[in-house]
Protein backbone atom coordinates (compact mmCIF):
# COMPACT_ATOMS: atom_id res chain seq x y z
CA UNK A 1 0.00 0.00 0.00
CA UNK A 2 2.87 2.30 0.86
CA UNK A 3 4.42 1.57 -2.24
CA UNK A 4 1.64 2.41 -4.24
CA UNK A 5 1.01 5.75 -2.53
CA UNK A 6 5.30 6.29 -3.20
CA UNK A 7 4.76 5.47 -7.10
CA UNK A 8 1.52 7.51 -7.29
CA UNK A 9 2.92 10.59 -5.80
CA UNK A 10 6.40 10.02 -7.93
CA UNK A 11 4.17 10.19 -10.97
CA UNK A 12 2.58 13.49 -10.12
CA UNK A 13 5.96 14.52 -9.17
CA UNK A 14 6.88 13.72 -13.10
CA UNK A 15 3.77 15.44 -14.88
CA UNK A 16 4.32 18.61 -12.38
CA UNK A 17 7.80 18.91 -13.51
CA UNK A 18 7.18 18.17 -16.99
CA UNK A 19 3.81 21.53 -17.14
CA UNK A 20 6.67 23.76 -15.97
CA UNK A 21 9.24 23.31 -18.09
CA UNK A 22 7.57 21.60 -21.03
CA UNK A 23 6.54 23.22 -24.77
CA UNK A 24 2.97 23.14 -23.96
CA UNK A 25 1.30 26.22 -25.72
CA UNK A 26 -1.12 28.62 -23.26
CA UNK A 27 -4.38 29.05 -24.26
CA UNK A 28 -5.00 32.90 -24.94
CA UNK A 29 -8.33 35.10 -25.17
CA UNK A 30 -7.56 36.84 -28.23
CA UNK A 31 -8.73 40.07 -27.43
CA UNK A 32 -5.54 40.09 -24.98
CA UNK A 33 -3.30 39.19 -27.82
CA UNK A 34 -4.34 41.77 -29.47
CA UNK A 35 -3.96 44.37 -26.95
CA UNK A 36 -0.35 43.13 -26.22
CA UNK A 37 0.89 42.72 -30.00
CA UNK A 38 3.23 45.32 -30.85
CA UNK A 39 1.88 47.63 -33.41
CA UNK A 40 2.89 47.33 -36.50
CA UNK A 41 5.11 50.26 -37.60
CA UNK A 42 3.32 52.94 -40.17
CA UNK A 43 3.72 56.10 -41.41
CA UNK A 44 2.08 59.07 -39.63
CA UNK A 45 -0.12 60.80 -41.93
CA UNK A 46 0.91 64.05 -43.79
CA UNK A 47 -0.64 66.97 -41.58
CA UNK A 48 -2.93 68.98 -43.32
CA UNK A 49 -2.28 72.22 -42.73
CA UNK A 50 -5.10 74.30 -42.09
CA UNK A 51 -7.21 76.21 -44.62
CA UNK A 52 -6.44 79.98 -45.44
CA UNK A 53 -9.94 81.54 -44.50
CA UNK A 54 -11.29 83.40 -47.22
CA UNK A 55 -10.72 87.42 -47.10
CA UNK A 56 -14.24 89.06 -46.23
CA UNK A 57 -16.41 90.78 -48.97
CA UNK A 58 -17.06 94.08 -48.62
CA UNK A 59 -20.58 95.04 -49.33
CA UNK A 60 -21.07 96.77 -52.49
CA UNK A 61 -23.85 99.47 -52.12
CA UNK A 62 -25.31 99.53 -55.05
CA UNK A 63 -26.01 102.78 -57.12
CA UNK A 64 -29.31 104.39 -56.96
CA UNK A 65 -32.04 103.50 -59.70
CA UNK A 66 -32.53 105.11 -62.58
CA UNK A 67 -34.87 105.33 -65.06
CA UNK A 68 -34.22 102.93 -67.62
CA UNK A 69 -33.15 104.61 -71.18
CA UNK A 70 -35.55 104.37 -74.16
CA UNK A 71 -34.73 101.87 -76.00
CA UNK A 72 -33.07 102.27 -79.95
CA UNK A 73 -35.04 101.05 -82.55
CA UNK A 74 -33.25 98.13 -84.60
CA UNK A 75 -32.02 101.40 -87.20
CA UNK A 76 -31.04 103.01 -84.31
CA UNK A 77 -28.89 100.25 -83.05
CA UNK A 78 -27.26 99.50 -86.06
CA UNK A 79 -26.03 102.86 -86.61
CA UNK A 80 -24.82 103.34 -83.22
CA UNK A 81 -27.05 105.77 -82.11
CA UNK A 82 -26.18 107.97 -78.91
CA UNK A 83 -28.25 110.89 -76.44
CA UNK A 84 -27.05 114.05 -76.26
CA UNK A 85 -28.20 116.43 -73.60
CA UNK A 86 -28.37 120.28 -74.39
CA UNK A 87 -27.59 122.46 -71.74
CA UNK A 88 -29.01 125.23 -72.62
CA UNK A 89 -27.27 129.01 -71.64
CA UNK A 90 -29.86 130.21 -69.39
CA UNK A 91 -32.98 128.82 -67.94
CA UNK A 92 -34.04 125.06 -68.28
CA UNK A 93 -32.17 122.37 -70.53
CA UNK A 94 -33.68 122.48 -74.10
CA UNK A 95 -34.68 119.23 -75.61
CA UNK A 96 -31.92 116.52 -75.78
CA UNK A 97 -31.14 116.18 -79.47
CA UNK A 98 -30.83 112.66 -80.76
CA UNK A 99 -27.28 111.88 -82.72
CA UNK A 100 -26.09 108.92 -84.57
CA UNK A 101 -22.44 108.32 -84.65
CA UNK A 102 -22.87 107.65 -88.89
CA UNK A 103 -26.81 107.38 -89.67
CA UNK A 104 -26.23 106.81 -93.71
CA UNK A 105 -29.86 107.66 -95.19
CA UNK A 106 -31.33 105.43 -98.11
CA UNK A 107 -28.91 105.74 -101.42
CA UNK A 108 -25.91 106.29 -99.22
CA UNK A 109 -23.28 103.79 -99.06
CA UNK A 110 -23.82 101.80 -95.95
CA UNK A 111 -20.46 101.38 -94.20
CA UNK A 112 -19.92 99.71 -90.87
CA UNK A 113 -18.22 102.50 -88.03
CA UNK A 114 -14.85 101.65 -87.77
CA UNK A 115 -13.14 101.29 -84.81
CA UNK A 116 -10.89 104.79 -83.91
CA UNK A 117 -7.17 104.35 -85.02
CA UNK A 118 -4.80 104.44 -82.24
CA UNK A 119 -2.10 107.35 -82.95
CA UNK A 120 0.30 104.24 -82.77
CA UNK A 121 -0.85 102.68 -85.34
CA UNK A 122 2.26 101.80 -88.49
CA UNK A 123 1.93 104.58 -91.01
CA UNK A 124 3.46 103.89 -94.39
CA UNK A 125 5.90 106.01 -95.87
CA UNK A 126 5.25 108.84 -97.42
CA UNK A 127 2.72 111.20 -96.53
CA UNK A 128 0.73 111.50 -93.65
CA UNK A 129 -2.65 113.03 -92.81
CA UNK A 130 -4.42 112.37 -89.47
CA UNK A 131 -8.05 113.23 -88.86
CA UNK A 132 -9.07 113.94 -84.93
CA UNK A 133 -12.57 115.03 -83.77
CA UNK A 134 -16.08 113.59 -82.21
CA UNK A 135 -18.60 111.35 -83.77
CA UNK A 136 -18.34 113.74 -87.21
CA UNK A 137 -14.91 113.49 -87.34
CA UNK A 138 -15.45 109.19 -88.05
CA UNK A 139 -17.28 109.88 -90.93
CA UNK A 140 -15.05 112.32 -92.35
CA UNK A 141 -11.75 109.72 -91.39
CA UNK A 142 -13.96 106.78 -92.92
CA UNK A 143 -14.32 109.25 -96.43
CA UNK A 144 -10.70 110.33 -95.95
CA UNK A 145 -9.15 107.12 -95.89
CA UNK A 146 -11.50 106.50 -99.18
CA UNK A 147 -10.01 109.34 -101.21
CA UNK A 148 -6.75 109.17 -100.03
CA UNK A 149 -6.36 105.90 -101.57
CA UNK A 150 -6.49 107.91 -104.90
CA UNK A 151 -3.34 109.30 -104.21
CA UNK A 152 0.63 108.10 -104.13
CA UNK A 153 2.09 107.28 -100.61
CA UNK A 154 -0.24 108.76 -98.53
CA UNK A 155 -1.28 106.86 -95.02
CA UNK A 156 -4.32 108.10 -93.36
CA UNK A 157 -4.98 107.58 -89.83
CA UNK A 158 -8.59 108.44 -88.63
CA UNK A 159 -8.54 109.19 -84.80
CA UNK A 160 -12.27 110.15 -84.23
CA UNK A 161 -14.19 109.06 -80.97
CA UNK A 162 -17.98 109.58 -80.52
CA UNK A 163 -19.04 111.80 -78.15
CA UNK A 164 -15.69 113.81 -77.04
CA UNK A 165 -14.39 117.06 -77.16
CA UNK A 166 -12.21 119.30 -75.57
CA UNK A 167 -14.27 120.29 -72.54
CA UNK A 168 -15.10 116.71 -71.22
CA UNK A 169 -10.91 115.63 -70.75
CA UNK A 170 -12.27 112.56 -68.35
CA UNK A 171 -14.18 111.25 -71.52
CA UNK A 172 -11.06 111.85 -73.69
CA UNK A 173 -8.13 113.81 -73.67
CA UNK A 174 -7.50 115.26 -76.72
CA UNK A 175 -4.51 117.59 -76.02
CA UNK A 176 -2.66 114.26 -74.38
CA UNK A 177 -4.08 112.25 -77.74
CA UNK A 178 -2.43 115.41 -80.13
CA UNK A 179 0.73 115.48 -78.10
CA UNK A 180 1.70 111.31 -78.94
CA UNK A 181 0.00 111.68 -82.40
CA UNK A 182 3.21 114.85 -82.99
CA UNK A 183 5.05 112.81 -81.03
CA UNK A 184 5.47 109.83 -82.41
CA UNK A 185 3.77 110.64 -85.96
CA UNK A 186 4.16 113.65 -87.01
CA UNK A 187 1.81 113.61 -89.65
CA UNK A 188 1.70 116.16 -92.40
CA UNK A 189 -1.75 117.71 -91.39
CA UNK A 190 -4.11 117.13 -88.81
CA UNK A 191 -7.79 117.36 -89.85
CA UNK A 192 -10.26 118.53 -86.61
CA UNK A 193 -13.92 118.12 -86.99
CA UNK A 194 -14.85 118.55 -83.45
CA UNK A 195 -17.42 120.89 -81.05
CA UNK A 196 -20.36 119.21 -81.44
CA UNK A 197 -20.65 117.66 -78.08
CA UNK A 198 -18.53 120.92 -76.29
CA UNK A 199 -21.66 123.23 -77.77
CA UNK A 200 -23.37 121.56 -75.14
CA UNK A 201 -21.34 121.67 -72.36
CA UNK A 202 -20.58 124.86 -69.98
CA UNK A 203 -17.38 126.10 -69.09
CA UNK A 204 -17.18 126.84 -65.40
CA UNK A 205 -20.08 128.34 -64.80
CA UNK A 206 -20.54 129.99 -68.37
CA UNK A 207 -23.52 129.06 -70.16
CA UNK A 208 -22.68 127.24 -73.24
CA UNK A 209 -22.61 129.73 -76.49
CA UNK A 210 -22.87 132.36 -74.58
CA UNK A 211 -20.04 135.33 -74.91
CA UNK A 212 -18.42 134.31 -71.98
CA UNK A 213 -18.65 130.82 -72.69
CA UNK A 214 -17.00 131.91 -76.74
CA UNK A 215 -14.03 133.18 -75.14
CA UNK A 216 -13.52 130.42 -72.64
CA UNK A 217 -14.01 128.15 -75.56
CA UNK A 218 -11.32 129.87 -78.07
CA UNK A 219 -8.80 129.07 -75.22
CA UNK A 220 -9.08 125.27 -74.96
CA UNK A 221 -9.02 125.73 -79.06
CA UNK A 222 -5.67 127.85 -78.58
CA UNK A 223 -4.01 125.90 -76.17
CA UNK A 224 -5.06 122.32 -78.82
CA UNK A 225 -3.78 123.95 -81.44
CA UNK A 226 -0.35 125.13 -79.76
CA UNK A 227 0.48 121.48 -79.19
CA UNK A 228 0.45 121.03 -83.20
CA UNK A 229 2.15 124.35 -83.94
CA UNK A 230 4.85 123.46 -81.41
CA UNK A 231 5.59 120.50 -83.78
CA UNK A 232 5.11 122.21 -86.90
CA UNK A 233 2.43 120.28 -88.32
CA UNK A 234 -0.25 121.87 -89.93
CA UNK A 235 -3.97 121.73 -89.03
CA UNK A 236 -6.94 121.84 -90.79
CA UNK A 237 -10.03 123.00 -88.69
CA UNK A 238 -13.03 122.44 -90.25
CA UNK A 239 -16.49 124.07 -88.81
CA UNK A 240 -19.45 122.38 -88.24
CA UNK A 241 -21.98 122.34 -90.51
CA UNK A 242 -25.71 124.07 -89.95
CA UNK A 243 -28.06 122.27 -87.53
CA UNK A 244 -31.98 121.57 -87.80
CA UNK A 245 -32.32 122.32 -84.28
CA UNK A 246 -32.29 126.32 -83.71
CA UNK A 247 -31.37 126.60 -80.35
CA UNK A 248 -28.44 124.00 -80.79
CA UNK A 249 -27.34 125.37 -84.07
CA UNK A 250 -26.99 129.09 -82.44
CA UNK A 251 -24.35 127.35 -80.12
CA UNK A 252 -22.95 125.26 -82.76
CA UNK A 253 -22.27 128.83 -84.57
CA UNK A 254 -20.60 130.14 -81.06
CA UNK A 255 -18.48 127.14 -80.92
CA UNK A 256 -17.46 127.52 -84.81
CA UNK A 257 -16.86 131.13 -84.17
CA UNK A 258 -14.49 130.70 -81.22
CA UNK A 259 -12.61 128.02 -83.20
CA UNK A 260 -12.15 130.61 -86.48
CA UNK A 261 -11.02 132.84 -84.05
CA UNK A 262 -8.57 130.68 -82.17
CA UNK A 263 -7.35 129.37 -85.48
CA UNK A 264 -6.48 132.75 -86.69
CA UNK A 265 -3.71 133.29 -84.09
CA UNK A 266 -2.17 130.75 -85.71
CA UNK A 267 0.08 130.97 -88.88
CA UNK A 268 -0.10 126.71 -88.76
CA UNK A 269 -3.76 126.51 -88.78
CA UNK A 270 -6.35 126.77 -91.42
CA UNK A 271 -10.06 127.07 -91.30
CA UNK A 272 -12.66 125.84 -93.15
CA UNK A 273 -16.05 127.41 -93.03
CA UNK A 274 -18.81 124.12 -94.10
CA UNK A 275 -21.85 126.27 -92.76
CA UNK A 276 -23.02 127.49 -96.44
CA UNK A 277 -22.40 123.87 -97.86
CA UNK A 278 -25.01 122.35 -95.67
CA UNK A 279 -27.65 125.58 -96.02
CA UNK A 280 -29.68 126.24 -98.41
CA UNK A 281 -30.41 129.79 -101.26
CA UNK A 282 -32.02 131.33 -97.42
CA UNK A 283 -28.94 130.09 -95.23
CA UNK A 284 -31.43 127.89 -93.48
CA UNK A 285 -30.68 123.95 -92.66
CA UNK A 286 -30.92 121.60 -95.89
CA UNK A 287 -30.87 118.02 -95.62
CA UNK A 288 -30.45 117.17 -99.09
CA UNK A 289 -29.30 119.69 -102.02
CA UNK A 290 -28.95 119.08 -105.87
CA UNK A 291 -25.55 117.65 -106.74
CA UNK A 292 -23.21 118.95 -110.13
CA UNK A 293 -25.54 116.45 -112.07
CA UNK A 294 -29.02 118.45 -110.79
CA UNK A 295 -29.37 115.18 -108.83
CA UNK A 296 -31.46 115.75 -105.67
CA UNK A 297 -28.95 113.79 -102.77
CA UNK A 298 -29.19 113.41 -98.72
CA UNK A 299 -26.98 115.00 -97.51
CA UNK A 300 -27.63 115.00 -93.49
CA UNK A 301 -28.71 111.77 -91.33
CA UNK A 302 -32.02 111.65 -89.45
CA UNK A 303 -31.09 112.92 -86.38
CA UNK A 304 -30.13 116.20 -88.34
CA UNK A 305 -26.53 116.69 -86.43
CA UNK A 306 -24.63 114.27 -88.46
CA UNK A 307 -24.09 113.64 -92.32
CA UNK A 308 -24.52 110.68 -94.74
CA UNK A 309 -22.00 109.19 -96.38
CA UNK A 310 -22.74 111.55 -98.82
CA UNK A 311 -22.35 114.42 -96.80
CA UNK A 312 -19.50 112.96 -95.25
CA UNK A 313 -17.44 112.25 -98.80
CA UNK A 314 -18.95 115.70 -99.87
CA UNK A 315 -17.21 117.65 -96.81
CA UNK A 316 -14.19 115.33 -96.84
CA UNK A 317 -13.37 116.48 -100.46
CA UNK A 318 -13.77 120.31 -99.68
CA UNK A 319 -11.16 119.82 -97.21
CA UNK A 320 -8.65 117.82 -99.03
CA UNK A 321 -8.90 120.79 -101.69
CA UNK A 322 -7.94 122.67 -99.22
CA UNK A 323 -4.74 120.41 -97.75
CA UNK A 324 -4.01 120.02 -101.41
CA UNK A 325 -2.76 123.66 -101.62
CA UNK A 326 -0.01 122.48 -98.78
CA UNK A 327 0.95 118.97 -99.02
CA UNK A 328 1.91 117.69 -102.11
CA UNK A 329 -0.42 115.00 -103.36
CA UNK A 330 -0.10 112.79 -106.22
CA UNK A 331 -2.49 110.91 -107.86
CA UNK A 332 -1.99 107.73 -108.88
CA UNK A 333 -1.41 107.05 -112.97
CA UNK A 334 -4.34 104.89 -114.17
CA UNK A 335 -3.31 101.73 -115.30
Amino acid sequence: MRTAIRIALLIALIFSLAGCFGGGAKNVDPSQTAAVAPPTPTTPPAETPAATPAPEVQPVEAPPMTAAPKQASPTEAAHGKSRVDAPSPSGPAPKPVEVAALDASPGAPKSPTPAAASASAPVKPGKHIAVVGDSLAVGVGMTMEKNLQRYEDVACTPMGKVSTGLIAKRKYDWEGALENLVREKHPDAVVVVMGGNDSNNNIGGKAAGSDAWKEAYSKKVKSFLKIAADAGVLVYWAGLPIMRDESYSKRVEAANDAAKNACRTFSNCIYIDSWAMFADADGRYAAEKANGDGKVVSLRAKDGVHLTMTGYDYLCREILDKVAQNVDLHPKSKP
